[in-house]
This record gives C-alpha cells, sequence and structure tokens, in this order.
C-alpha cells in the first residue's frame, strides 16, 4: 500500500562529486532496493557532527483493539527512513561539503528537514492515533510543528506499507518529509492507519 504522510542499507560516505539526482517525491527504485534497511552515518559539517541515529531502522509494534469476535491483532511494524527525510535534489553550485550519498543517490544535506526529522520517530508511534489520507500513489498524514523561527507550518510525512519478507512482519517505509503549505486532507482520501496494515497484512486492496 503505498501512500503519503503528513504531521536507507548500510549508509556510504558522501560522495564528493555532484552526480545525477532525483526528485523527491518519487524515487524509481524496486521495492527490494527501497526497503533495504540503513544505519545512517552522521554528517559533518563546519566541524559539527549531526547525528542520524534516530533515523536508524527499528521494529514497532501496532495493536488493533478486539472488535466484536474477532480478537486483538499485534502488527509488527519494521520502520525504514529514507535518505529524503535529511536531504534534498542538488543543484547545480551546491555545496559539495553538504553532499550525502546512500548506495542509489547523491543529494544535499539540509538543516531545516534535519531537524525535523527528530520528530519523525514520535511521529511514527503515534500512527494508530493520527488521521492519515490516501491518494492514488500514496498514504499521507499532516503534522503541525512549531519551526525555530516560532511560526508554526505543516509537516508532511509521505509513506508505503508493505509485506516484509520476514514472516508476520509489515515494511513501514518513510519515503520522504518537508513542510509546505498544503494541509491535511487539501488532497486525498481519509483512512485509518490500522485499516491501512490490516488490509496490506491480509492482502485486501482498499477501494478508492
Amino acid at each position: 500500500m503505498e501512500g503519503f504522510l503528513l504531521l536507507s542499507l548500510v549508509a556510504h560516505p558522501v560522495n564528493r562529486t555532484i552526480g545525477l539526482s532525483v526528485r523527491p517525491i518519487m524515487i524509481e527504485a524496486t521495492q527490494k532496493e527501497e526497503l533495504k534497511p540503513v544505519q545512517w552515518i552522521d554528517f559533518e559539517y563546519d566541524g559539527k557532527k549531526y547525528d542520524l541515529s534516530h533515523l536508524h531502522p527499528r521494529t514497532l509494534q501496532f495493536i488493533r483493539a478486539e472488535q466484536g469476535k474477532e480478537p486483538a491483532v499485534e502488527y509488527q511494524v519494521d520502520v525504514i527512513f529514507s535518505l529524503h527525510c535529511f536531504s534534498v535534489e542538488t543543484l547545480p553550485g551546491s555545496d559539495f561539503k553538504l553532499l550525502y550519498s546512500d548506495s542509489r543517490e547523491t543529494r544535499t544535506f539540509d538543516f531545516e528537514r534535519y531537524e525535523l526529522s527528530k520528530r519523525l520517530p514520535a511521529i511514527i508511534e503515534s500512527l494508530s492515533r493520527r488521521k492519515c489520507f490516501q491518494t492514488d500513489r500514496s498514504d499521507f498524514v499532516t503534522v503541525e510543528v512549531i519551526r525555530e523561527d516560532a511560526t508554526i507550518a505543516n509537516y508532511h510525512v509521505f509513506f508505503t506499507v508493505s509485506k516484509a519478507t520476514k514472516t508476520g512482519h509489515l515494511n513501514l517505509y518513510i519515503s520522504i518529509a518537508y513542510v509546505a503549505n498544503r494541509k491535511a486532507g487539501s488532497s486525498g482520501r481519509a483512512i485509518k492507519f490500522m485499516v491501512i496494515l490490516h488490509h496490506t497484512m491480509n492482502q485486501i486492496k482498499i477501494k478508492a
């Protein structure tokens, strides 16, 4: 089940050459490549280290409460965060010292996306209590966040859910997260996160 979320992989050293970049929303890659977990290497710039351990892969448990005669169900969800959660497209003239690479592409480290990414673990853990939206390409949720300048912004987190190769597990791939003016519900159909998990695990197509 693909989707957006509003509210990758052993990481490789930074590539010092500017190569072809991929636009942020959709990444052309096979599911196997996309879901390869990454232990991100901390980023260093101007003598300062930026810890990326909060974006390391992890497994979360989401429990669907008992419903009538149906017993409670616990879902084991393997969470993977992509490079796009803390980087932007590399443009001509970009500072080469800001380049960061994984096994597929090289992008530019973005300080605002990095700071906001620190909130992703808590946002992901609370998905079962949030309203998600589904489009033809993704599921998403929007979260209002307060920036460093005290302004309020809509933080959009995009994700896909799929069955994992490990028996009884699901993959939750956070493909990108960024601030945009678009508000929650401005596009897409409302859907509960637990419905996404249930239908994906049981291979049930979600009705448009």
